[in-house]
């Protein structure tokens, strides 16, 4: 009988990917350096965008960007595009 082998990488992980899902237990806490990299980490993107109050946001969709809409402290909304 042959031998099994186990796949390379069990997770399969497409790096630069975005996915909110998980990001969204981040929605409350302040805007901070490391909640940034925590999001970037959680959802697999390469890109983080924070949007606050008034900050003009360009309408592109990008696969790979996470989005974290603040209230100008707080993080209200996470999402990705």
């Amino acid at each position: 009988m042959p031998a099994m082998r186990e796949a390379p990488n069990a997770r399969p992980e497409i790096l630069g990917t975005c996915s909110a899902d998980v990001v969204q237990r981040l929605i409350g806490r302040p805007r901070s350096k490391e909640t940034g990299e925590q999001a970037l980490r959680l959802s697999g993107a390469a890109q983080l965008r924070w949007i606050a109050p008034g900050d003009p946001v360009a309408m592109d969709y990008s696969t790979d960007r996470i989005n974290l809409e603040t209230d100008g402290r707080l993080i209200f909304r996470a999402y990705c595009g």
